[in-house]
């Protein structure tokens, strides 16, 4: 009976880590990818990389929390346009910041350091 809960366990744990999301199209370098992913649920990522947030555009669930990564050797921040909504303070690379989004909307955000650097998270 033990052997029976612990299989089923297992399964729901695999279950549960079987988001769904699309993914946006390959880049080819030439601009013409959208760069923007459609999200569910869950815990989601940002990379920060090339002078770029990566996807530029996340549409994600209420709920949702993002997580960005610095993978440049520049520092970068993660700082909401409003200037309050969110603000990760200067990371260097390897270093992470997560926000949770629970409220629908339209969040656009920079990199204060880098002002061409620019994304947007999307909150249904």
């Amino acid at each position: 009976m033990k052997r029976l809960f612990a299989l089923l366990a297992l399964a729901l744990v695999l279950l549960a880590g079987c988001t769904q999301y699309s993914q946006p199209p390959a880049s080819n370098g030439t601009g013409s990818g959208n760069n923007s992913t459609t999200v569910q649920a869950g815990t989601q990522t940002v990379s920060m990389s090339g002078f770029a947030f990566k996807p530029a555009a996340l549409t994600i669930a209420a709920g949702t929390t993002v997580r960005w990564t610095n993978h440049d050797p520049s520092p970068h921040t993660i700082t909401s346009d409003d200037g309050t909504s969110f603000s990760s303070g200067t990371l260097s690379q390897g270093a992470a910041f997560e926000h949770t989004f629970g409220v629908p909307g339209t969040y656009a955000y920079h990199c204060s350091i880098h002002p061409g650097m620019q994304g947007t998270i999307i909150v249904q």
